[in-house]
């Protein structure tokens, strides 16, 4: 043994392989006694000679020849060197099948000369043995198209002519047959052909064939069946080269806090991958890296064979938007331009507004988000704000609904200035225009412009309604008709008076005058108001005809008489009556009148105005009586029944002289002379009607009656009865039947006799004749089954005939009385059939069982592929199974059926054996590959960890799982799915994120993150003081809040454009008094910003105060137009009536104006409207001019 173990040492330190590619061929170690030349010369011509490592089952080192740089091993075990290779595989079978489930080649082959049947395993596998040494000539491929018949060794045929020896055939579960034959055992048997030669198996990642031939197999005839063995190896033999591994990324460029989904390949079926920087494991990897990455992928097939490729991500920035507005506040209504930066496009919310600069034209201060999108696709978002002064209002009035004709007067609630316009052309500057005279013209909307004291300006409408007076239409449907209703219309106004003849009057805009008379007749008026309480009236003439008076008569008529209307009373007639009858002559006739013309004729006669009335004409018909016949068709020596309907009396004529006044007459023991025509005449009072019936007399039936007699005991009597007659039988031992073909089963000497048939036709008519039957006895036969195991002898036999023939499974049969069958097998099981005949030509059957006991078969599984922490829950199954016994990695040993493993680890990943023992102690058993998948690991990313509320923030996953699906919880009560996802936070605070996820394994897993949203401050300012005049100090303090502000920065529209000021507090005056606004931007110390816009009304210190109206009528109110003022260093009043002569002048501002011309002795002037004229020049030195207008009321 040293001396064969140092031999293999030398050999192997001599050979040229790949050390990942390492291929065995084993064998007995005192060879083959056929010599194994040829199977060497096979492995040189697949592999080449010093590539490939040759052993013995004794010898070989199991822990180095189950590797995984080992990618084939060839056993043969042809001959003697079956028994080692068979004690090589109990003892490693185990391992040897864990080997090929992770991707291992493996080729057995064995024809042993002697012994029993050899386990190949892998779940079921089974060389069957002592069927040879010979076999049909030549082979055949079950396959033509197998690789293994194309090369790389050329194959010249795939039959061939020569001695090929097959020592058994291979049996088992999910073979796929490549080459099969007919074999021969020593003794000449042959089994059901063709048997398994050649098949192959997967198991696991990896392959298996299995063969049951001699090396004679390999060489003859030479070279084909030489090279066929090699392409066999060769194709088996898919070894291990280094893989040419792919890596791509999608996308291959991401943005800042996005993911690229990495995907391998190349390393093949089984392969792994592993990526880098990451150390992640699998095909594809989502990353979301945070700067540009090159990643490496690691590719190893399933013979530990690697490659290497490289794939970069590159990633963008995200953007960051900025906003300047210009102006940053604007009036409702007006429009402020906003100039983004920090990306390359821009999309603002509240309208999707794309591009930079933007027009906007909020009309309330509204918040803005703009999405901006750089060069590189890459988004980011920011916001800003514009504040909106609002509009003035201003209440509009007008005294309308009016009338054409009367005054129409406008006002507005007081304000800076106004501006009217209306319907034709109408404007006006003045607080209360009137239109004294209006026309329908003058009705419509009327819209005045008015500027507010901060100089916006707003418009406001009233709508002025004139009414025109009505426009009436009346209408009738005159003349009409007496006793119809009359309808007076009228239309054109809002409420209508009525009044007619008879003192008929009503409100209703159409009244109903029903019945109409002929003293309704005459002349109608219709009084109506429209809108605004206008009324007028109109007439109409109304005319009601007289109904006439139509007169008829009734008709009483026998059919087919005819029927002679008349009519009298109008100028025009319209009939219609029964069966569709119409007419418009005055007297029509119908020629001859039928049952349909029974009932009502209905005539309508017309005057000559139109009107109609109408008369009923009743009509009679007697109908003619109605003869009917029916009969029965007799046999001959029956009775005929004659059957007569439809008259008061009757007389009947027929053949063979038959004549009667009956109305159902017979005829008694009829012949065919009874047959044919027979008449009827029926009579209803001095009306009679005739019919006639055809009469048939059937002849008796000729029953004709055979048998398949004489029959043997326990077959069929078949019995016939023809000639298209229905059969009712009687027979020996009270038999009765009935039907034209009778069977009767299971013959025996009962039933020999004579059977009676009564025969009755297609017409009823029966006759009768007799068959006679005999019935030979069957012989006798003892015949006796068994029970036994597989590989016993099967021993049969019967008595009690001349002649035996027996079957059985598997296309068995025999003639002998006694039979055996040697080496039985599970198929032999089964009904064994003995069929003896006797000198009679008489048979019979018996059947005897023959039962095999089996291998029991197992069916085992678990609950997977599992993931971590799981039980694993496995199962086993035999019909006759009684014990079982598990193993598996991790020392795992139990003896229940269904044995469970509590929350297993992956460690808990491999092959488990289970082996079941059925209650006859046969055993059988079963592999169970065992996946335990690790749960997924995920690290949540997002592209900012907080911002100013709202903040919309995006997430994503960083993993090497390969997830299915992802769910989030983003802790705002908003949830989301998919491996990317984006919330919106709108409340200040933290916020927990989670994500839970499961892979497309369904093993799940749950990852956390924090987010925090910013509060966004409030700004506010005070002014002090309350109400500042020109050129006096003011001061705006910061009053803002809800957030840690830390920057302030200040704008006043009375300082020059974009000039900003910057602190939390400023002090600043005004030269011109007017409406300013102070803007206030703070930011927190977050980076979050808020903006308010306030009005600042500085005001003169001087001023003017002019009233609009003055009542100089002597109350001692109000009765002097006296203007007010302060500041005023000089002042000139001057009063203008609507021609511009001067009325009075004043340079004095505490004298008034007392309504009174001083050019014309002080007389008053009268109510009217004046203009006024004040010139000033303030403390100052500035001059000014105002002029407006004042009205005088008495």
């Amino acid at each position: 043994m040293k001396k064969i173990i140092l031999l293999l040492a030398l050999v192997i330190s001599s050979l040229t392989f790949n050390a990942q590619q390492l291929k065995y061929y084993l064998t007995d170690q005192a060879g083959q006694p056929w010599g194994s030349i040829t199977n060497i010369t096979a492995m040189n011509t697949a592999f080449g000679a010093g590539n490939w490592i040759q052993s013995s089952f004794q010898a070989v080192n199991v822990n180095a020849l189950l590797q995984p740089s080992v990618c084939l091993i060839y056993c043969d075990g042809g001959s003697m060197a079956a028994t080692a290779m068979n004690n090589f595989l109990v003892a490693n079978m185990a391992a040897i099948q864990t080997w090929v489930f992770n991707g291992g080649r493996l080729f057995l082959n064995a024809a042993p000369n002697t012994g029993a049947n050899m386990n190949y395993g892998f779940g079921g596998v089974t060389l069957n043995y002592a069927w040879g040494p010979y076999s049909a000539p030549g082979y055949a491929a079950t396959s033509p198209a197998h690789p293994i018949y194309v090369g790389p060794a050329v194959v010249t045929t795939t039959v061939h002519n020569g001695n090929w020896y097959c020592h058994g055939y291979v049996t088992g579960p999910g073979l796929s047959v490549i080459i099969n034959n007919t074999v021969t055992n020593w003794s000449g048997t042959q089994p059901p052909a063709p048997k398994i030669i050649l098949a192959s198996k997967p198991w696991g990642s990896g392959m298996c064939l299995f063969g049951s031939m001699t090396n004679t197999n390999w060489h003859t005839p030479q070279p084909s069946a030489l090279n066929l063995r090699a392409n066999m190896l060769t194709w088996l033999a898919v070894c291990c080269i280094q893989p040419t591994v792919t890596a791509v990324a999608n996308p291959t460029a991401i943005c800042s806090g996005q993911s690229s989904t990495l995907t391998a390949g190349g390393a093949g079926v089984g392969g792994t991958y592993t990526w880098n920087p990451g150390a992640i494991v699998g095909a594809t990897a989502v990353v979301s890296p945070t700067a540009t990455t090159i990643y490496t992928v690691s590719g190893t097939t399933s013979l530990n064979c690697t490659g290497t490729q490289t794939v970069q991500v590159l990633v963008n920035p995200t953007p960051t938007i900025t906003a300047v507005a210009n102006p940053t506040f604007v009036c409702i209504g007006s429009s402020a331009t906003v100039t983004l930066n920090g990306a390359n496009t821009y999309t603002t919310n509240l309208g999707n507004i794309v591009g930079s600069p933007i027009v906007l034209s909020p009309t309330v201060t509204t918040n803005y988000t703009t999405t901006g999108t750089s060069t590189a696709g890459c988004v980011g978002s920011g916001t800003f704000q514009l504040q909106v002064v609002p509009l003035p209002t201003a209440q509009v009035q007008n005294n309308g609904p009016l009338c054409e004709g009367a005054a129409l007067n406008l006002s507005v609630s007081t304000q800076a200035s106004y501006t009217w316009s209306g319907p034709g052309g109408f404007v006006d500057n003045t607080q209360f225009p009137t239109i004294p005279v209006t026309t329908l013209a003058n009705g419509g909307v009327y819209t005045v412009n008015f500027t507010g004291m901060g100089g916006c300006s707003n418009t406001a409408t009233t709508n002025v309604v004139i009414n025109p007076s009505p426009t009436l239409i009346i209408g009738s449907n005159s003349p009409l008709c007496e006793n119809t209703a009359l309808n007076l219309t009228g239309s054109g106004a809002t409420t209508y008076t009525w009044s007619g003849p008879l003192g008929f009057s009503s409100n209703q805009q159409n009244p109903v005058i029903n019945p109409a008379l002929p003293v309704h007749s005459g002349v109608y008026t219709l009084m109506g108001t429209g809108v605004g309480g206008c009324s007028t009236s109109i007439t109409t003439t109304v005319t009601v005809n007289p109904t006439p008076i139509v007169t008829t008569g009734n008709h009483t008529v026998c059919e087919n008489s005819p029927i002679n209307h008349f009519a009298n009373g109008a100028a025009t007639y319209a009939w219609t009556g029964p069966g569709g009858f119409i007419s418009g002559v005055q007297n029509p006739i119908i020629p001859a009148a039928a049952l349909v013309h029974n009932g009502q004729f209905v005539v309508v006669g017309t005057s000559a105005p139109g009107c109609t009335a109408s008369a009923v004409s009743n009509v009679s018909v007697i109908a003619l009586p109605v003869a009917s016949i029916s009969a029965n068709a007799p046999c001959v020596g029956g009775t005929l029944n004659l059957n007569g309907s439809g008259g008061n009396s009757y007389s009947w004529l027929g053949p063979n002289g038959f004549a009667s006044n009956l109305s159902s007459p017979s005829v008694n023991n009829v012949s065919l002379l009874d047959g044919g025509l027979y008449s009827l005449v029926v009579t209803v009072g001095i009306c009679t009607n005739a019919a006639v019936y055809d009469v048939t007399v059937n002849p008796l039936p000729n029953p004709v009656l055979n048998s398949n007699s004489p029959v043997c005991a326990k077959q069929t009597i078949l019995i016939n009865g023809s000639g298209g007659m229905t059969y009712t039988w009687i027979g020996p031992n009270n038999f009765t039947s009935s039907g034209n073909n009778l069977t009767i089963s299971n013959a025996n000497v009962v039933h020999i006799g004579t059977y009676t048939a009564t025969a009755t036709d297609l017409n009823g008519c029966v006759n009768t004749a007799t068959l006679a039957i005999n019935v030979n006895p069957l012989p006798a036969i003892s015949a006796v089954g068994s029970t036994l195991c597989a590989t016993k002898t099967i021993s049969m036999a019967a008595t009690g005939g001349t002649l035996y023939a027996w079957s059985g499974p598997l296309g068995f049969t025999s003639s002998g009385a006694s039979v055996t069958i040697p080496n039985a097998q599970n198929e032999h099981s089964g009904n064994y059939t003995i069929t003896v005949n006797d000198l009679n030509g008489c048979s019979s059957t018996s059947v005897v069982n023959v039962h095999i006991n089996p291998t029991p078969v197992l069916n085992a599984g678990y609950n997977g592929p599992l993931c971590a922490n799981q039980d694993i829950v496995f199962n086993a199954n035999a019909a006759s199974g009684v014990q079982y016994f598990w193993s598996g990695p991790n020392g795992f040993l139990n003896t229940t059926q269904n044995p469970t493993l509590k929350n297993v680890g992956v460690e808990g990943t491999g092959v488990y054996t289970v082996m079941v023992t059925d209650n006859i102690g046969c055993t059988g058993y079963q592999y169970v590959p065992v996946v335990i998948r690790a749960l997924p690991q995920v690290k949540i990313t997002s592209d900012k960890v907080g911002g100013c509320i709202p903040v919309c923030i995006n997430f994503g996953v960083e993993t090497s799982a390969n997830l299915s699906t992802t769910s989030w919880d983003f802790g705002n009560g908003n949830v989301g799915n998919g491996n990317t996802g984006m919330a919106c936070f709108t409340k200040p605070g933290n916020y927990n994120i989670s994500s839970s996820f499961v892979d497309i394994y369904g093993c799940a897993n749950k990852a956390y993150y924090s987010v925090e949203g910013y509060p966004i401050p409030t700004a506010d300012f005070n002014i002090s003081p309350v109400k500042p005049v020109i050129y006096e100090n003011v001061e705006f303090t910061d009053a803002s809040y809800n957030a840690n502000v830390t920057g302030w920065t200040w704008s006043f529209s009375h300082l020059k454009a974009n000039q900003v000021m910057f602190g939390q507090n400023q002090t600043l005056n005004y030269e011109t008094a007017g409406a300013y606004a102070a803007v206030l931007i703070v930011r927190s110390d977050k980076g979050c910003v808020d903006t308010i816009v306030k009005e600042v009304v500085i005001g003169d210190d001087f001023g003017i105060y002019v009233p609009d109206a003055f009542s100089p009528n002597g109350d001692g109110i109000n009765d002097v137009f006296q203007p007010k003022g302060f500041g005023i260093a000089k002042y000139e009043l001057m009063i203008f009536d609507r021609w511009g002569e001067k009325l009075f002048t004043s340079t004095d501002l505490a004298q008034g104006w007392d309504g009174k011309f001083t050019k014309r002795a002080n007389t008053d002037v009268k109510q009217d409207v004046y203009v006024w004229q004040i010139r000033y020049t303030n403390i100052h030195g500035k001059s000014s001019e105002v002029t407006g207008k004042v009205s005088i009321i008495k």
